[in-house]
């Protein structure tokens, strides 16, 4: 075997050693972007995740200045009635029928957390007129 025929050899050798190099560097490359998507989706439910949480705490600082001015005030049993008269009647409604927050929030185009809210002033005016 001659000089040559090594040569020829090894520069097969390393044709083959490029091409699977870049079959890695592809898969690499093809990884790194999938992770690279994922950890912007994770940012965004972590995003989403705090404005929910912020959105809550206001509903629960509104719910708590709420019911602390109607601790001091008195109560009259029509003022819940009035708020059944507007247009949240369709919440309670739904809520009575069996449906959820998400599948009320989205029947009666407003926000789950003013769903929730409703829905929690309702119970919460109720027990009061209970005891």
């Amino acid at each position: 075997m001659g000089i040559k025929k090594h040569q020829e050899e090894f520069e097969d050798f390393l044709k083959l050693v490029r091409e699977i190099m870049d079959e890695y560097n592809a898969v690499f490359d093809f990884l790194i972007s999938d992770l690279e998507k994922k950890i912007k989706k994770v940012d965004e439910i972590q995003m989403n995740f705090r404005n929910i949480e912020d959105m809550f705490e206001l509903y629960q600082e509104r719910s708590a200045a709420f019911f602390n001015k109607q601790k001091n005030e008195p109560r009259k049993e029509d003022d819940f009635k009035q708020l059944e008269k507007k247009e949240y009647k369709k919440v309670f409604e739904l809520a009575r029928e069996g449906l959820d927050i998400t599948e009320i929030a989205k029947k009666v185009d407003i926000g789950k957390g003013e769903v929730s809210l409703l829905l929690n002033l309702k119970q919460k005016n109720r027990d009061k007129f209970t005891k």
